[in-house]
């Protein structure tokens, strides 16, 4: 077997996540990875778009579940994009990153992030 990981780095989306009520009223600026390893020796054999992950699909279900969805924590977020991921790819693993950007603290950060990864027969 050939094994490929696909990466999106940092697909930019603006959500409704986080504890205080002000997050939940105003959207704030996220920025979403994800490395999703699968089977790739159909793919390289055909050359063919059916036989892998179509990484535009892969952005549009993150931008889905980031922009319509709420949640207090960003494990939360970064469980249910990775378990998504899962169920509509199939991988064999899928890790994801979620960044927030202007975490609202009391210091100047870059960003606050929640990292997690899943593998088949976990999500």
């Amino acid at each position: 077997m050939s094994y490929a990981v696909v990466e999106l780095k940092d697909i930019l989306v603006m959500g409704r996540h986080g504890v205080l009520e002000t997050e939940k009223l105003h959207e704030q600026a996220f920025a979403v990875s994800v490395w999703a390893e699968l089977d790739a020796s159909g793919a390289v054999k055909s050359d063919s778009i059916s036989e892998t992950l179509d990484y535009s699909a892969l952005a549009a279900l993150v931008v889905k579940i980031v922009s319509r969805q709420s949640f207090d924590l960003l494990e939360r977020l970064c469980f249910v994009i990775a378990s998504e991921v899962m169920e509509a790819f199939s991988p064999r693993e899928v890790r994801v990153k979620v960044k927030k950007l202007h975490p609202p603290m009391d210091v100047s950060v870059a960003y606050a992030a929640v990292e997690m990864t899943l593998a088949r027969g976990e999500a």
